[in-house]
């Protein structure tokens, strides 16, 4: 395998002069500590600096303008922030004037309707912040690191091309092209995340997570040995703190568990940003800026099985449809009204006269009941979905005994229950009232502390 490292930082890692100076600082310490060959360093725009509007992340700013939510307002704030980062770094303002030009230009045609290709005026708006900012940072680390081997690569130099202009697919030709566009090179480079491009040199953006998607297909298309996402947390919890504010930091992840996770409601990295690196079974670090933190590959040590994370998310409902007689095709009939509505059926329970399917909450279910024309239906909605996740979850005795044991002694009712062989996840639907409590039980009951629930 090479000697290539790849290294994320997100939005938080970059989102304040001091924050981009140790993201620099641990760049150098990484390259002369470790010596890659080569250190393909991604980064995002800058994210929250505080819990006020116009604190949000540059990203978020962005898409309120492209919305046409007080454009003029939401501009003001971008151009304060990336020129208030630059000059704080003592950096000349002039490399910016450009690309701010660029942007007010999209943001008229944008706002007089002149751009009829919306998803196009969108990457052209949103991806601004990523656009300025790798070279924000690149110029930065060679103001103070210029004894080390660097440079930096925008958007449209180092291969990333798409077809479409949001919400991307990479094309295959990519991998070969990355692969020319960086193999050659030695040292260290900065990289933009999220965006790309393509045929015509346009501007495009890979969508959510799209950050550590271009960190893992770099990894891919170089064969790296690794890839490193520096985070705020110390690695994945096995549950959110919002609910378990000690939650214990898992070791180790399978992609399988990792995927599932982030399928089932956790934000850590996506499915899409895991295939990439899946492909070529390289490792995932997900660390803070000591290290320490979650690793995600392809195995885990037997200590590791069984049981391992619990995902929530609220907001979901669940249609049960009851007919007379088990017919043939009933459940191509009902995967096809839910398709054409344009609602994912996030999970299904079927008895012979009936069937349970469970669905984000904020879509209208009115669409599939007047194709489906069923006559006895009952609608649930406010709805909790309650994930037990891990693999060799079906070697491991009284999985679902636990789960019900925990409602029962909670006062908790099922109103519907999944799970699939093999047995990577185990998901149950609760009103939606009794999330915290739920993820604080089955918490203490799979990986007990010990400590009293509050």
């Amino acid at each position: 395998m090479n000697n290539i490292l790849v290294v994320k930082f997100g939005g938080t890692q970059l989102k304040d002069p001091d924050s981009v100076r140790r993201a620099c600082n641990l760049v150098a310490d990484i390259y002369e500590k470790e010596k890659p060959d080569l250190l393909p360093v991604v980064v995002s725009a800058p994210g929250k600096i505080n819990g006020e509007y116009r604190g949000a992340k540059v990203t978020d700013l962005l898409e309120r303008i492209y919305n046409n939510e007080h454009p003029n307002i939401n501009l003001e704030e971008v151009k304060h922030r990336v020129k208030s980062l630059a000059s704080s770094l003592t950096l000349n303002l002039d490399f910016l004037d450009a690309s701010i030009s660029e942007l007010e230009r999209q943001i008229v045609d944008n706002v007089s309707d002149k751009q009829k290709n919306k998803d196009r005026s969108y990457s052209a708006i949103v991806g601004f912040g990523e656009k300025v900012q790798v070279e924000t940072v690149g110029r930065f680390f060679d103001l103070s690191f210029n004894s080390l081997p660097n440079r930096w690569l925008n958007y449209n130099e180092f291969g990333m091309l798409t077809q479409e202009y949001r919400d991307a697919d990479v094309l295959p030709e990519s991998l070969s092209m990355i692969e020319n566009s960086l193999s050659k090179l030695e040292g260290i480079v900065f990289l933009p995340g999220f965006i790309s491009y393509n045929s015509r040199g346009e501007l495009t953006t890979l969508g959510r997570d799209g950050s550590n998607f271009t960190a893992t297909k770099i990894a891919e298309a170089l064969l790296a040995k690794e890839v490193r996402i520096y985070s705020a947390e110390p690695g994945v919890r096995r549950a959110h703190p919002l609910f378990v504010p000690d939650a214990e930091i898992i070791l180790e992840l399978t992609y399988s568990e990792a995927r599932e996770f982030s399928e089932l409601g956790a934000k850590v990295i996506n499915s899409k940003s895991i295939a990439p690196a899946q492909n070529e079974n390289i490792p995932i670090f997900v660390v803070d800026e000591n290290g320490k933190g979650t690793k995600i590959y392809s195995h885990v040590s037997l200590e590791h099985m069984g049981a391992k994370i619990i995902a929530s998310v609220p907001n979901q409902s669940v249609l049960t449809i009851q007919y007379e007689q088990d017919k043939a095709g009933i459940l191509e009939k009902v995967a096809n009204s839910f398709a054409s509505a344009g609602i994912n059926i996030d999970a299904i329970a079927d008895e012979r006269h009936g069937m349970s399917l469970a669905f984000s909450g904020d879509k209208d279910i009115g669409k599939v009941l007047e194709k489906l024309r069923v006559d006895k239906y009952i609608l649930e909605n406010h709805l909790a979905r309650i994930s037990i996740i891990g693999e060799g979850m079906e070697n491991q005795v009284g999985v679902i005994e636990k789960i019900g044991k925990c409602y029962r002694e909670s006062g908790i009712s099922f109103k519907m229950i999944s799970q699939a062989m093999p047995q990577l996840n185990v998901t149950s639907f609760i009103d939606g009232r009794h999330e915290r409590i739920a993820v604080r039980r089955l918490y203490d009951a799979f990986f007990g502390n010990g400590k009293e629930l509050k």
